[in-house]
């Protein structure tokens, strides 16, 4: 059976107004900041904390990592790290941060704590409207100079958000309920393009496994454009109903992830055109 070019199709989409993005650490890398495994692997090392390889550590591992610099040393110590680690003075938005920020997505979710995401779209000549509490919903916008930005796990700005280690995530869906059903919402009626992100996230995947088993094969598709995936990550992820855009592993993956980002903005933009 043929199956349609994927980026065609998410072009399409995107002129629609029907894509949402998902962000994850792997933008902020292209700009200068550690990933997850080499935060973690830092602190797991000033503790003592056997940490396993990177190809072995599972998110789980990493939680349970942060909560034991938490249980050794303090909530207070964990969160000034983060604040050092991923401080952006000095810093700026990543080529790929630009050319997301100029395509038309109103509604970006993100696992990262920094603020180089609303940077690029204030760059771009977007208002933000940061949302990283559920009393920040009431005041999301739907204009089209808008961008809303969703910080599921917390801003450096606002230590109490933050989510990283396992009493966290233990009390997120607690804590941020609406949030989690404004996650739902979006996965349930929007096509997802997840850009910098595994797919490894225990939580992220108990919300989206819901989904998946209650809408089946009306599950809205979802694009992953990755790097170097070998067969297990793609079958995962075609069981999830997400199609994988696999970029060339170059030596610079900003720069190319960039370039097809900027591939997608004159079909993106054309309906405006019109």
């Amino acid at each position: 059976m043929h199956r349609s070019d994927p980026c065609h199709d998410l072009q399409k989409s995107l002129s629609d107004g029907n894509v949402t993005a998902f962000v994850g650490a792997g933008l902020s890398i292209g700009a200068g900041l550690p990933g997850w495994y080499p935060l973690i692997s830092e602190l797991s090392r000033r503790i003592g904390y056997d940490l396993p390889p990177q190809r072995w550590a599972t998110s789980e591992v990493l939680i349970n990592a942060a909560q034991a610099y938490i249980n050794e040393r303090s909530l207070f110590d964990l969160v000034v790290f983060l604040k050092d680690r991923l401080d952006t003075t000095g810093k700026h938005p990543s080529v790929a941060h630009e050319a997301l920020a100029r395509l038309p997505i109103p509604l970006v979710f993100t696992a990262n704590y920094d603020d180089l995401l609303e940077r690029a779209y204030q760059d771009a000549g977007k208002r933000v409207q940061l949302v990283v509490k559920d009393t920040s919903i009431p005041f999301m916008r739907r204009d089209l100079e808008t961008v809303n930005i969703v910080k599921l796990y917390g801003d450096l700005t606002q230590p109490e958000t933050i989510v990283l280690a396992r009493q966290q995530y233990e009390s997120f869906f607690l804590e941020r309920p609406q949030l989690v059903k404004l996650l739902e919402v979006e996965l349930g009626r929007s096509d997802m393009l997840y850009l910098g992100w595994s797919h490894n996230d225990p939580h992220i995947n108990l919300v989206f496994g819901e989904l998946l088993n209650r809408f089946r094969d009306f599950m809205h598709p979802g694009y992953a454009v990755m790097f170097d995936v070998s067969e297990m990550q793609q079958r995962e992820l075609e069981r999830k109903r997400i199609r994988l855009v696999q970029l060339p592993a170059g030596s610079d993956h900003t720069a190319q992830l960039a370039a097809w980002l900027d591939s997608l903005a004159p079909a993106a933009s054309s309906k405006g055109r019109g």
